[in-house]
């Protein structure tokens, strides 16, 4: 072929496909909802215990504790089968959970401003 002439039988190569878009990942709000529907019984344990504490007469509860609680009666009643994990993550949100559920619970749990969310009043900054 004659430099400058163009070969009708060459076929230019195709352009590559673009990578495909990776799926965005879930937020913890949404991480957590997903949990509570697929685990409706830790949300009444935590309620449970949460209650059991306010009974005893402590007026300033802790969500890690409770959670710990959850961890233990769950794993306790399984007799050695695997039960769910219970992602640490979550404890924030579950106690935000109850008092959005049950106002009488409201000043029980200390909580921090969410970064994910506005703050709202008897937040902190931390």
């Amino acid at each position: 072929m004659v430099q400058g002439e163009f070969n009708w039988d060459e076929t230019p190569e195709p352009e590559p496909e673009p990578a495909p878009e990776r799926p965005r990942k879930l937020t913890i709000d949404e991480r957590f909802e997903l949990f509570c529907a697929q685990h409706s019984d830790v949300l009444s344990l935590f309620e449970r215990f949460a209650k059991e504490l306010r009974a005893s007469g402590y007026t300033k509860l802790g969500s890690k504790l409770i959670w710990e609680r959850i961890r233990w009666e769950r794993m306790t009643s399984a007799h050695g089968t695997e039960t769910p994990a219970l992602n640490n993550i979550f404890t924030s949100r579950i106690s935000r959970w109850l008092v959005e559920r049950d106002p009488s619970f409201k000043g029980c749990f200390e909580t921090r401003r969410l970064k994910s969310r506005p703050k709202t009043a008897g937040e902190s900054e931390e």
